[in-house]
C-alpha cells in the first residue's frame, strides 16, 4: 500500500465509528448488520449509513455476501492490510476471533429463538394456540424436502436468521458452540431435522477451505459442478488427485448436491442465488453458475410435463 492510498484511507476512517467498525471486522472472521449495531451501540440507521459510506470509498475495504435476506460483512484484503500497520490495532492484543466470533454467533441463535417464542405468543388466540417450535418445523419443511415457503414473512425472517447461525457455526466447525446451539431447539425430533440439514454443508467444507488456494480452486470448481450437473459422469482420477480428495468424499459431495437441488428447485432464482453464497464464499461466478443451472434443469422439467 503505497502512502497516497493510505494517506486517503485515514482521512477517511477518521470519524469514531468509522475506525470502530473496521476494528470490530478485524477481530472477527465477519458480522451482520445486527450485530454491528449490538456492538457499536449506535443504531441501525447510522450503521445503515457508515456501511453505505465504505461502499461509495473508492478503496475497498469492506465487502460483504449475502446469506438468506441478510449481508454479512468482513474486511477485504485491503482492509486487512491496512488495520495490521495501524495504531489503533498495535495497541490492542488482537483476541481469538474464532472463540469470540463462535460466542457471539451463539447468543444471536439464542435471541432468534426468543423471537419466535415472542411471534408465536403474537399469532396465539383464546381458540388456537400457536407453539413456536411448530413454526420452526414448518418452516424448515422446503429446506429439507423441497417446496415453497408456506409460513408467515416475520416467522420465516427469524427462522432463517437462526439457521444463518448454525450453517455459519457448521462450516467454521465450532463444535461445542454448535451443538449448545441446537440444543436451544429442545425437542429431539426438531433439532435432528435441523441436524439432517446442517448435514448437507459437511462434504462442503473441503471445498470452501480449498477454493482460496490457486492450485485447487479450478479442480474443485470443476467437481462440484459436476456433481451438480451430473452425478453419475464417470470423474477423472486427475481431477481428485488435484483437489487432494477422495472418491469417499466426493460419493457423500454428490449425495449432498442431490438433496440441495431438491430442496432449492422450487424457489425464486434470487433465494437459489443466496442459498450457494451461504456455501461459497466470495465465489460468484461458480454461486450463478450453479444458480443457473438449477433453474435450467427445472425450466427443462417443466417443458417436458408440458409436452406430456
Amino acid at each position: 500500500m503505497d502512502d497516497k492510498v493510505r494517506n486517503e484511507i485515514n482521512r477517511f476512517v477518521r470519524t469514531k465509528l468509522r475506525l470502530a467498525l473496521m476494528l470490530l471486522l478485524y477481530n472477527s472472521i465477519e458480522m451482520s448488520q445486527s450485530e454491528l449495531v449490538s456492538a457499536l451501540g449506535s443504531s441501525a440507521a447510522s450503521v445503515s449509513n457508515i456501511l453505505a459510506k465504505f461502499g461509495q470509498f473508492e478503496h475497498k475495504l469492506v465487502k460483504y455476501r449475502c446469506s438468506g435476506k441478510y449481508r454479512i460483512y468482513s474486511l477485504t484484503d485491503l482492509g486487512h492490510e491496512f488495520m495490521e500497520t495501524t495504531d489503533e490495532v498495535r495497541r490492542e492484543e488482537k483476541p481469538k476471533s474464532r472463540a469470540n466470533d463462535s460466542g457471539r454467533i451463539l447468543l444471536e441463535a439464542q435471541k432468534c429463538i426468543e423471537d419466535l417464542k415472542v411471534e408465536a405468543e403474537k399469532q396465539s388466540s383464546d381458540e388456537n394456540i400457536v407453539e413456536w417450535a411448530d413454526l420452526m418445523d414448518a418452516a424448515m419443511i422446503w429446506r429439507a424436502i423441497g417446496g415453497a415457503r408456506t409460513l408467515d414473512h416475520a416467522s420465516e425472517e427469524i427462522v432463517d436468521r437462526y439457521l444463518i447461525c448454525v450453517e455459519r457455526l457448521t462450516l467454521e466447525r465450532c463444535e461445542d458452540a454448535l451443538s449448545k446451539a441446537l440444543d436451544i431447539l429442545e425437542e429431539y425430533l426438531l433439532k435432528r431435522k435441523v441436524e439432517r440439514y446442517l448435514n448437507l454443508f459437511e462434504p462442503f467444507i473441503d471445498v470452501i477451505n480449498g477454493l482460496g488456494q490457486a492450485s485447487k480452486s479450478l479442480a474443485l470448481c470443476k467437481l462440484v459442478m459436476l456433481a451438480f450437473s451430473d452425478p453419475k459422469a464417470e470423474l477423472p482420477d486427475n481431477l481428485l488427485e488435484k483437489a487432494t480428495l477422495d472418491r469417499k468424499w466426493y460419493g457423500k459431495l454428490k449425495k449432498a448436491a442431490i438433496e440441495i437441488k431438491t430442496c432449492v428447485s422450487q424457489l425464486d432464482e434470487e433465494i437459489i442465488y443466496n442459498y450457494f453464497s451461504v456455501l461459497f464464499l466470495n465465489q460468484n461466478a461458480l454461486n450463478y453458475s450453479l444458480t443457473q443451472l438449477v433453474c435450467a434443469e427445472r425450466e427443462g422439467k417443466r417443458c417436458i410435463e408440458t409436452s406430456d
